[in-house]
């Protein structure tokens, strides 16, 4: 219970970290009106990841073979545009993949040391 209360909360700040670094950004568009939409993206993200991830994943094989990999961006992006899209924030196709690579990477990165408690 500890531990994903924590890795919760890493998800929220990684994702406001990458609200704040994609305002910043040209040509991308990450808003929300209120904070809860930012509490509760993350579980939303984590649900549409494990119920439309794999599916979607499967139906994009072929083609992410012929681009050795480089589509799996696409669906990542595709995923966290429709995480924002059921918690009511607002981004563009561009925020969409600045915000799935930059939040997988910071999120990977502080979540890291919360696997060792």
């Amino acid at each position: 219970m500890k531990q994903s209360i924590l890795r919760w909360a890493a998800g929220v700040a990684a994702l406001i970290v990458t609200i704040s670094v994609a305002r910043v950004m040209p040509f991308t568009q990450i808003e929300w009106q209120h904070p809860w939409q930012v509490i509760v993206f993350v579980p939303a993200l984590a649900v549409i990841n494990a119920i439309i991830g794999p599916f979607l994943k499967l139906l994009a094989l072929p083609i992410n073979c012929l681009t050795f990999g480089l589509f799996s961006f696409i669906v990542n992006s595709l995923l966290f545009w429709l995480a924002g899209v059921v918690t009511a924030m607002s981004m563009n196709a561009a925020g969409a993949l600045f915000g799935s690579v930059m939040y997988a990477f910071l999120s990977t990165a502080i979540c890291w040391p919360i696997k060792e408690i």
